[in-house]
């Protein structure tokens, strides 16, 4: 005969089985011990492709704003969550992603995609504007300047923004008699900037002016008494203040022959500007001249200079301080034409990498160079072997492991538009090979620009009546090219870009609203 067993045990019985199967909280392990899942949340994604990888492998396609690895861990196993691939159009960004499990679900694992926004006006003045600039500092503090027309003349105009506020009201920082042209501006991390640009009096003059965060905007101030019109100003800025300020600048007349010389000077937090001084004292002219400072507080300022017979070449100069300005040398041996348009930068290690366009008597290429302190000058690279077309207009920018992106525009064929072509460059294997990274169907393009985030992701900009933008990632390489302003009123140009602390970055331009050209911006964040 059977009996049957009480309801209070059977209770018990399934409650320590239970138990038994959990591990206390985890899934049960292939050996019977617990292991415990490996998840997250992802803000921002607004397009799809987001894939994730945790510990190399167990690749997972996020869909969603939760996401959670199929594969368990036990107690004690490292977890390292990363990027497999990225949503379209977007970079990413992760936190708590990597650790080790302690007995729990982990469920902290953070993704922050962004994505470009709406483009908006920053000024609405009523004459027309160009030239527009941004700098960034690390906390997302911008300020963007331009040249605008008040009916009378050029003036220099600035608008700053902040994370929490947007964009001020627009300034006007530099309206001495006679138009204003050219502005460029740098901030350092305190968000202290500068801004320099040429204005006309009897000549054109070089004029600079600071922005104190806690301040406002000082007093505008020559830092040249030469004669003569000065144009072209660059400036770079460390992160102690300190700034250098190049342009090129011819004596005043009669006096003949009369080439554009390299002029620098110096700016110091709590001292100001120092004195003008001859970079380079050449009897052919120098022109566009670039600036770059390391993290030792030397520059290197590159410029072109014709030779005196044939062409003009590439050369350099290095500043230190105390001691002032090198020797001018030549940093390329093309001599089968012109050489111009160079541009600089310097890594984390105090590098530097300079791109220009040279020809070889037949089309126009792209070339570069590269410096160490211990080394000096190596021997120049030809970084695109497309003989089918010019190439022109390089733009560079470097992230702080030592990689460097270059841009430029470049006829795919003779008698066709401009496209926007890329190359990346390694510390470990130097240059790859140029790429396309726009559809060239969309029309000639220009006015590339390039810039990296902290992460070493990049995002370039260009013009094609319209604005592009496309992102290139260490994971993925480029992405498709979109459209980061869409008013057809009028030609978009001149489009720059910056990138924060924090990945986000600002794009701005010039555009016409089928009346006038105005100065917009768009953010990516």
């Amino acid at each position: 005969m059977c009996h049957s067993r009480p309801a209070s045990l059977l209770i018990v019985l399934s409650f320590l089985l239970s138990i038994s199967a959990c591990g206390g909280g985890g899934g049960g392990g292939s050996d019977g011990s617990a292991s415990y899942t490996i998840g997250g949340t992802v803000t921002g994604a607004v397009n799809s492709g987001l894939a994730l990888e945790n510990n190399g492998g167990d690749t997972l396609e996020v869909g969603g704003v939760d996401f959670e690895f199929a594969t368990k861990l036990a107690d004690g196993s490292s977890y390292d969550v990363t990027l497999a691939a990225l949503p379209e159009h977007q970079l990413c960004s992760m936190e708590n992603a990597s650790g080790t499990v302690a007995g729990t679900d982990v469920n902290d694992v953070s993704v922050l995609c962004r994505s470009w926004r709406s483009a908006a006006l920053i000024e609405t003045g009523t004459g027309e504007a160009a030239s527009p600039q941004i700098a960034f500092n690390n906390d997302g503090n911008a300020i963007a300047v331009w040249v605008q027309f008040d009916g009378t003349q050029d003036n220099i105009w600035a608008s700053i923004y902040s994370p929490g506020g947007g964009w001020s009201a627009a300034v006007v920082i530099g309206d001495e008699n006679g138009d204003a042209r050219a502005p460029q501006i740098a901030i350092d991390d305190d968000g202290n900037a500068i801004v320099v640009w040429t204005q006309q009096s009897t000549y054109y003059n070089a004029w600079i002016r600071r922005y104190s965060p806690d301040s406002g905007w000082s007093s505008e101030g020559l830092i040249e008494f030469n004669g003569g019109d000065a144009s072209d100003p660059q400036i770079a800025m460390n992160n102690a203040g300190n700034a250098i300020i190049v342009w090129v600048q011819n004596e005043a007349p009669p006096t003949s022959p009369n080439p554009l010389n390299l002029w620098a000077n110096t700016y110091t937090p709590g001292v100001g500007s120092g004195t003008a001084e001859l970079v380079e004292a050449d009897a052919g002219s120098a022109q566009d001249p670039q600036i770059a400072f390391d993290s030792a507080g030397n520059a290197i300022a590159v410029w072109e200079q014709y030779n005196g017979s044939t062409w003009y070449d590439i050369r350099a100069s290095v500043w230190a301080p105390g001691s002032g300005w090198a020797m001018p040398e030549d940093i390329e041996t093309i001599d089968d034409g012109n050489s111009f348009d160079p541009q600089i930068v310097i890594d984390g290690d105090n590098n530097a990498t300079v791109v220009w366009t040279s020809s070889d008597g037949t089309r126009f290429n792209i070339w570069a160079n590269n410096w160490s302190q211990a080394a000096g000058w190596g021997s120049e690279d030809l970084i695109e072997t497309d003989n089918a077309g010019d190439a022109f207009d390089p733009q560079i920018a470097v992230d702080s492991m030592g990689n460097v992106i270059a841009v430029w525009r470049q006829r795919l064929s003779v008698g066709t538009g401009y496209s926007t072509v890329a190359n990346t460059y390694s510390p470990n294997d130097g240059w790859s090979s140029a790429e396309l990274i726009e559809d060239p169907s969309n029309g000639s393009a220009g006015n590339q620009q390039i810039a990296f985030d902290n992460e070493g992701n990049a995002i370039a900009v260009w013009r094609n009546s319209n604005i592009w933008a496309n992102t290139w990632s260490p994971i993925s390489g480029w992405d498709a090219a979109t459209l980061i302003e869409n008013d057809n009123a009028g030609i978009a140009v001149e489009p720059q870009i910056a990138f924060d602390g924090t990945s986000n970055a600002i794009a701005v331009w010039a555009e016409s609203d089928g009346t006038r050209d105005n100065i917009r911006a768009n953010r990516f964040e």
